[in-house]
């Protein structure tokens, strides 16, 4: 039914066919804290589709390679963020 190179195999072993469902920019970023100039452990992830954006709280877990990702419902697209970029200090808008 579908080509072997897009069949993926769960943890309980049955088989899955990974289907396409959007594509479109990204932005990470993560917290620094201004009492002690100390980056927190949370970050966010912010993606951005031609119908609109996703923003995601993720936080580190104890595991290795182990996170949670919590859907944010707020509006993403209006919100700046700090960009020192190619040694050029400046607020940005969050996915320009």
């Amino acid at each position: 039914m579908y080509p072997e190179e897009v069949i993926a195999e769960s943890k309980r072993g049955e088989k899955e066919a990974r289907i396409f469902l959007e594509s479109g920019k990204y932005l990470i970023y993560r917290y620094l804290s201004l009492k002690n100039m100390r980056f927190e452990r949370k970050f966010k992830l912010v993606l951005k589709s031609e119908n609109g954006a996703r923003e995601y709280l993720v936080i580190p877990l104890k595991g290795e390679k182990r996170f949670l990702m919590i859907e944010k419902g707020d509006d993403c697209l209006s919100k700046k963020i700090w960009s020192e970029k190619e040694g050029v200090k400046k607020v940005e808008d969050l996915l320009d």
